[in-house]
């Protein structure tokens, strides 16, 4: 049975899950075969990246996965950066009002917004800097694809993201990745009922110190956040008894932004990596 306003939830969910997965899709074809044919893109900071998610980019189908991440890692940082300005009222639309035409012109607008908010929060600083892989779908857009970029970035300054469910996210970034590379790295996003009955199961007190060592973009996690909330525990006491690992270090970023959501102040303030 849903909880009241669930079913409202549920819907705008898979309205905004299949607005972003049809603009990423867009985006993710023609940067991929950009990236397969540009050697700027096989330089070493890019393969080294690609080698702690390890993965192969003179493969074709690893280096599509790359590109994926790349485009996820630039949305889910525009999409936190807009959590952000609803609670830091310095910070303004991600594009500033703006348009950008080139990709240059879009990359440096971003980054410029992002290292604002990092100033301004004092915190934040593994989801706002974007790696050598995001910043290359962003410098790298051909004017198709800032048309998109643009498109997407608008629909997120436009998004009251109050209304939606922790596990956007990864349904979002779930429906990028081919269900064969799916099954090859074990990713299976759990529902929020499910994690959420596990969690009232699992957790009985407010000091238990929890453990998800497969766990994804954090749907578990967040669940058993809230259980610890609900025993009456601190967002400061629950994180530094909260851990996960997931073979994909990008799973564990999307974990680590789903978890830094639950509380958005100055200072240091959401969960760090190892």
């Amino acid at each position: 049975m849903l909880r009241q306003g669930e079913e409202a939830l549920v819907l705008v969910d898979e309205v905004v899950v299949d607005f972003f997965s049809e603009f990423a899709a867009k985006l993710l074809d023609p940067l991929w075969r950009h990236f397969l044919n540009d050697n700027s893109a096989r330089g070493a900071t890019i393969r080294e990246r690609a080698l702690v998610a390890g993965l192969d980019i003179d493969d074709r189908q690893e280096a599509r996965y790359l590109v994926a991440q790349g485009i996820f890692e630039v949305l889910s940082a525009a999409l936190f950066y807009r959590l952000l300005a609803d609670n830091f009222a310095e910070l303004r639309p991600l594009l500033g009002g703006t348009s950008p035409r080139t990709s240059v012109v879009l990359a440096n607008t971003v980054h410029a917004s992002l290292t604002e908010a990092e100033g301004i929060t004092g915190d934040y600083e593994s989801i706002l800097r974007l790696s050598a892989v995001g910043n290359w779908v962003l410098r790298h857009a051909t004017a198709d694809a800032v048309r998109h970029w643009n498109a997407l970035l608008a629909f997120v300054d436009r998004l009251d993201l109050a209304n939606l469910s922790s596990d956007v996210l990864g349904s979002i970034f779930e429906r990028l990745i081919s269900p064969e590379r799916r099954r090859e790295m074990g990713q299976h996003y759990t529902q929020p009922r499910l994690a959420r009955s596990m969690a009232k199961w699992a957790v009985t007190s407010r000091d238990d110190i929890v453990l998800d060592p497969t766990c994804g973009a954090g749907t578990f996690l967040v669940e058993t956040y809230g259980r610890q909330r609900d025993l009456g525990a601190s967002h400061d006491e629950i994180l530094a008894r909260t851990y996960g690992n997931d073979l994909d270090p990008f799973a564990v970023h999307l974990a680590a932004i789903n978890l830094a959501t639950r509380r958005l102040r100055h200072g240091s303030n959401h969960p760090l990596g190892l």
